[in-house]
């Protein structure tokens, strides 16, 4: 199965991705590499995408075993290498609900 996904430049340092579904989301560079920072930048989604996933497929194990999952979530936190400019480090935190015992 293929999804596809289009990305048009739309002016400073934005880019609107549209996925076939109609769905969108516009990425900014961050302040340190000459954007504005005020949205996602691209670097940003890896990171929003790991979580996302990570919870996701817990969310799908949860829902088989019929655990309470409502409520979890994650935190994310990205850091980039200067030279070259790349992700360095990125950690994510699980939360899951209080109310689940070991």
């Amino acid at each position: 199965m293929s999804v596809k996904i289009e990305g048009t430049y739309i002016g400073g340092t934005r880019v609107r991705l549209t996925h076939e579904s109609g769905a969108e989301i516009v990425t900014c560079a961050p302040k340190d590499n000459g954007g504005d920072g005020s949205l996602f930048s691209p670097t940003d989604l890896i990171a929003a995408a790991t979580g996302s996933c990570i919870l996701t497929m817990m969310a799908f194990m949860a829902e088989r075993d019929k655990v309470p999952f409502e409520g979890a979530s994650f935190r994310a936190e990205k850091e980039m290498s200067a030279s070259p400019r790349r992700v360095g480090r990125m950690a994510i935190e699980i939360h899951v609900p209080a109310k689940l015992t070991d």
